[in-house]
């Protein structure tokens, strides 16, 4: 399983393609991209600017420009979309003057007839995130390598969001150490260690302490191998108490670690409980869902529980 739809909606905003105008700039968030049948005469721009800068630069002209609340970057080339990160990072950076209201921003919403997501090359986001300090909802879709965010800071964040087929600790560690008060919503993609994942449930122990983003009601752990270690260690975690939703899906979740939800003392108050794509035999999925009456339980796309090559969703 890949991704293989584009963003509809990011930080509640739904999401419009920009085509020149940005007619319903309060209410929605615009995505910026080149497509394969772009009309490269409509997008006028100065000599050496690529289209995409050209498109951007013609979103900035709008008047509206300066209402912009969401934004979204799709592939900024047809000739290598691994690339899209690093093109669209300078013309972010250097609008962030005419950007006045971003509040949210998601970044490399590329999909896999575009470009596997462990293609996509990523760099450090701290110079973004320096410019853009009143962000409330950030999202990025990358590959291992190359990710950074520093010393993160943004005292409004509440939604962040990390795709990735192979995410590392290094990463982890940065986004565990951040100061986010505001943070409701917090979803981790760690994928295959084929990819890149070197993240283990140790590295996890400051958030499943509890103690961290007093304001989080939204956790997805997701698209992880060690699923099961995920799910005996948040069922025993403090921090299981003060969620709404959890979100254990597209991993290698069996029946060990829906055990251990079963056996929480805590997990049945949770609104919504996400283990969708799923290593769960037909038993265990008739016992949670007699388990969860009150929840929003989510078990759809079942894998085979006999197979021996077993895989996280998202990876390539």
């Amino acid at each position: 399983m890949t991704i293989n739809a584009h963003l509809t909606e990011f930080g509640g905003l739904p999401i419009l393609n920009f085509e020149g105008t940005l007619e319903q700039v309060g209410t929605h968030a615009y995505r910026v991209a080149v497509d394969y049948d772009e009309d490269e005469a409509a997008w006028p721009g100065d000599e050496g600017q690529s289209l995409w800068e050209r498109k951007f630069a013609a979103l900035l002209r709008l008047p509206e420009a300066a209402q912009l609340r969401g934004l979204v970057t799709g592939a900024t080339t047809e000739d290598d979309p691994s690339e899209t990160m690093s093109e669209a990072l300078p013309s972010l950076l250097a609008a962030a003057p005419q950007l006045p209201a971003l509040e949210s921003l998601f970044l490399n919403d590329l999909i896999a007839e575009e470009c596997e997501i462990s293609w996509i090359q990523m760099q450090s986001l701290a110079p973004l995130l320096a410019a853009f300090p009143n962000l409330r909802h950030l999202g990025v879709r990358g590959s291992s390598e190359g990710l950074m965010f520093g010393a993160l800071h943004l005292p409004h964040l509440e939604t962040l969001v990390i795709q990735s087929g192979g995410l590392p600790r290094e990463v982890v560690s940065e986004v565990l150490a951040a100061d986010l008060p505001e943070l409701r919503h917090l979803e981790l993609y760690f994928g295959s260690e084929n990819y890149g994942a070197t993240t283990t449930i140790a590295d996890l122990a400051p958030l499943l302490r509890g103690d961290l983003f007093p304001k989080l009601k939204v956790l997805g752990l997701k698209n992880a191998e060690f699923s099961d270690e995920i799910a005996a260690a948040t069922a025993h975690s403090p921090l299981l108490s003060r969620l709404d939703v959890l979100d254990l899906s597209l991993g290698m979740l069996t029946d060990e670690g829906a055990q251990a939800l079963l056996e929480s003392g805590t997990a049945t108050h949770l609104k919504t409980l996400d283990l969708s794509y799923h290593y769960l035999t037909d038993d265990m999925q008739t016992r949670i869902q007699a388990a969860f009456p009150g929840t929003t339980l989510l078990l759809d796309d079942p894998q085979d529980v006999n197979d021996e090559w077993r895989s996280v969703a998202i990876s390539e």
